[in-house]
């Protein structure tokens, strides 16, 4: 979002570098952003997948189309993902780079069914919360956006195709004060709490170029989409951080 907001205001026919910093801490104070979410088209209208830890079962994916079903994690996968192998060539002298070989996971742009056929084509859902109605006008120019590790080659790249205000948030929000909250039992992004949850964690690492890889925020692990409260405990309520972050309020 800073990088496509960042280039559509910086004038035309100008050596002006963008404003990358001082559009980041815009849309930071601003602006609120959920996850992207895989999603699929239910008689017109796009239903996202959700994850959700089960007992029993781990990680699973939920249709809002139909919350009760639900579909696991490595079945899902399969559905939604593929691998695209390649290697490095030496320009020199044309032959491929000792130990380069890889592969690299991608979102397919079609659904699979369980057949491993044509199930409709792949869209993702999410929500930009905005503290004003004007705030959110400043969004509505962007049309494509490019999102992942590996756009320079082209992947990664997402197209508007539709949008449309919402009276919910994969669950129930309110605001408080200059804070949005989130009530539920199931977390929908990597989220910190001293809480017992159920499901698993891990540490955000991001790249800076100056210090190479460093924690995102700090070095606590993280729950992570999907994990829940206990099932003993009353659902909680969680305010979305600057970062995107999900924490107790």
């Amino acid at each position: 979002m800073t990088a496509e907001l960042a280039r559509h205001r910086s004038p035309q026919n100008t050596n002006l570098f963008p404003d990358y910093d001082a559009i980041g801490k815009h849309l930071q104070t601003d602006f609120r952003f959920t996850y992207l979410y895989p999603a699929e088209e239910v008689n017109g209208n796009w239903k996202a997948w959700l994850p959700q830890y089960v007992c029993d079962k781990g990680l699973v994916w939920c249709s809002e189309k139909q919350p009760h079903q639900q579909c696991e994690d490595r079945t899902f996968r399969q559905r939604l993902l593929h691998t695209r192998s390649g290697i490095a060539i030496d320009a020199v002298t044309d032959t491929t780079t000792e130990g380069s070989l890889r592969e690299t996971e991608c979102v397919q742009t079609r659904w699979r069914d369980d057949a491993s056929q044509d199930a409709g084509p792949v869209a993702f859902v999410g929500y930009a919360l905005a503290k004003t109605p004007q705030a959110i006008d400043q969004l509505c120019s962007m049309e494509v956006l490019f999102v992942g590790g590996d756009t320079r080659y082209g992947l990664g790249k997402l197209r508007l195709i539709d949008k449309q205000e919402a009276d919910h948030v994969f669950s129930h929000v309110e605001l408080r004060g200059d804070s949005l909250v989130l009530k539920g039992n199931v977390v929908l992004a990597h989220t910190k709490t001293s809480r017992k949850m159920v499901g698993a964690r891990e540490v955000l690492v991001g790249w800076d170029a100056r210090k190479r890889w460093l924690p995102a925020g700090d070095a606590t692990p993280l729950w992570t989409p999907g994990s829940r409260v206990d099932q003993k405990d009353p659902a909680a309520a969680f305010r979305i951080e600057q970062t995107g972050i999900w924490c107790l309020e």
